[in-house]
């Protein structure tokens, strides 16, 4: 190399401009949107929660959510569910959130959890739920 010549680095202007150009290719594309949904509908007494997002429709968002109600009333509140899970757990494992859902959604405890959602979709089939929704974008 010369002494003349920087080499074959990218400068911190180079990295700068190809920032800029790609940012205005991005703009001129226009940004994907991610929609994200909160279902919510009374169940077994109480309003239950359920959460959704698509990146190309609000709709299928809303959808996700209405199915994510069930999951999480039979994964946190459902008693059968429950006397499952507290039966199959390894007590020398910590009985934290994401160690329930590995429990919950294996067997033995599965079938228990899958007759929960069953039930659950089938009450709530003709329900009215309200609906959050926002986009953001990527």
């Amino acid at each position: 190399m010369s002494s003349g010549t920087r080499g074959c680095r990218p400068t911190l202007w180079t990295l700068l401009l190809v920032g800029v150009v790609a940012g205005a290719m991005t703009a001129s594309c226009g940004l994907k949107k991610r929609h994200r949904c909160t279902a919510a509908t009374s169940y077994l007494g109480k309003v239950r929660n359920g959460k959704g997002d698509d990146l190309a429709s609000e709709d299928k968002a809303k959808l996700l959510a209405r199915a994510d109600v069930c999951v999480e009333y039979c994964t946190s509140d459902d008693p059968e569910v429950d006397a499952a899970y507290r039966k199959a757990r390894d007590p020398s494992k910590p009985d934290d959130h994401v160690g329930r859902i590995n429990v919950v959604r294996n067997p033995p405890v599965a079938t228990v959890f899958d007759a929960c959602k069953a039930r659950c979709q089938g009450t709530l089939e003709n329900a009215t739920f309200e609906y959050s929704c926002e986009q953001t974008g990527l």
